[in-house]
Order: structure tokens, then C-alpha cells, then sequence
């Protein structure tokens, strides 16, 4: 059976169908415009692209801040609340929280917590 498979696979890398532009996996495609312009449109990829590198790393800032965690708490704590079971499997429980204490522990803080909170 493995052997019926690898000499079909052989055959259509190899074979060209033109019904479906098929030309084989090895053949090289045809280039329509010159290597210079494939190059300078790959480098016309990344201008501009520094303003967004710079709003990229506000962003990231942003998601950072002890302002936006507090917020995302309090927009979100019901539905964390009702999923947290889901989201903690019996294999995660077996780690260690943030404050290095069983993570069983640490998760018993935070839940109590967004209780009281």
C-alpha cells in the first residue's frame, strides 16, 4: 500500500497537467516581471511600517498597566467568574501561582478577591 502511494506521489510531482495549471511541485514558476521590481515591491512592504511598530508598542504598554488589568477585571468579572472552572484544568492546578505558592492556593486568592471586589 505505502509503496502504491509513494509512486503516485512520484508521478504527479513530476507530471504536468495544463488542464489545471498543474506543472509538477518542482517546476519553477514562471516570473512575470523582473527580479529588481519582485525585490523593491518586498521592500515597499515595510514603509510605513514604523508608525505602526510605534502604536504597536503603546498598545502593548497600555495592556501592561496595572489601570488596564483593574478595568479588564471589572468590565469582564462575571463572565471570568463563570468560567473559571472551564478555564483551569485538573493538569494547570499542579503549578505554581505567581506569588510561588500551589497554584490551587494562589487561584482560592484571586477568586476570592474578584468576590470582594
Amino acid at each position: 500500500c505505502c509503496e502504491v502511494v509513494t509512486v503516485l506521489c512520484k508521478y504527479l510531482a513530476n507530471t504536468s497537467v495544463p488542464a489545471i495549471c498543474w506543472r509538477g511541485i518542482w517546476q519553477v514558476s514562471r516570473v512575470q516581471s523582473t527580479m529588481d521590481d519582485m525585490i523593491a515591491a518586498k521592500l515597499a512592504v515595510g514603509e510605513g511600517r514604523q508608525e505602526d511598530l510605534e502604536q504597536e508598542r503603546q498598545e502593548l504598554l497600555a495592556l501592561n498597566s496595572e489601570t488596564f488589568r483593574h478595568n479588564f477585571v471589572e468590565k469582564n468579572r462575571p463572565w471570568i467568574l463563570q468560567h473559571l472552572v472551564e478555564l483551569i484544568t485538573p493538569r494547570t492546578l499542579q503549578g505554581v501561582g505567581a506569588d510561588e505558592r500551589p497554584l490551587a492556593d494562589y487561584l482560592r486568592g484571586v477568586y476570592s478577591n474578584l468576590m470582594n471586589t
